[in-house]
């Protein structure tokens, strides 16, 4: 995950996708959003959304800078995008965060969902209260080297919820079954 952190800061202003931010962790995109969303707490689009506002926050600080340049600076399509999502989030616009910038320097913005502030990604450890990550931290993870073995297999791609015709084609023989050779490594979780 701190690939995809990383990548997530050093292209705001880029275009990201939910398949490269799942491709930078080696998982597909269903399983990606999954584990993203139960680590961070929230999705990897709505992070990577948030992580753009943030930065603009420092650009609009800059009376130069127009509002339609700081939304490409952030990687938002649009100015109109840039300003919705950010009055979605601070319950001001751009144009009035800055105005407000120049009244009062000390300003602290709130959240419009009222929700707590989300803990950086650098701070994960175990004391989170979410039964999936608390297993995760909590298993003793070994590799071995096992000898060879024949093994057989029905190579399905498609919905997990399809994998019953896999294993349907395997136990009834209705296909050849291929036999390869292998040197397998195996994880086991302890």
């Amino acid at each position: 995950m701190n690939k995809v952190f990383a990548l997530v800061e050093n292209n705001l202003s880029g275009k990201l996708t939910l398949d490269l931010m799942a491709k930078e962790a080696h998982f597909s995109k269903y399983h990606f959003s999954r584990i993203f969303s139960a680590m961070v707490g929230m999705t990897p689009i709505a992070y990577l959304t948030k992580a753009r506002l943030e930065k603009s926050l420092s650009y609009l600080s800059d009376a130069n800078r127009t509002i339609l340049e700081i939304s490409h600076l952030c990687g938002f399509e649009s100015a109109s995008n840039f300003n919705f999502a950010f009055k979605k989030q601070f319950n001001k616009t751009p144009s009035e965060y800055r105005q407000t910038l120049n009244k009062d320097s000390n300003i602290s913005l709130s959240f419009s969902n009222k929700q707590e502030e989300e803990p950086s990604p650098s701070r994960y450890n175990g004391n989170v209260h979410n039964n999936f990550l608390r297993r995760i931290w909590q298993m003793n993870v070994s590799i071995k080297e096992l000898p060879e073995y024949e093994i057989a297999f029905v190579r399905h791609i498609g919905s997990y919820l399809d994998t019953y015709k896999a294993w349907n084609k395997l136990g009834s023989g209705q296909t050849s079954i291929s036999c390869i050779r292998q040197i397998n490594i195996s994880l086991e979780f302890l």
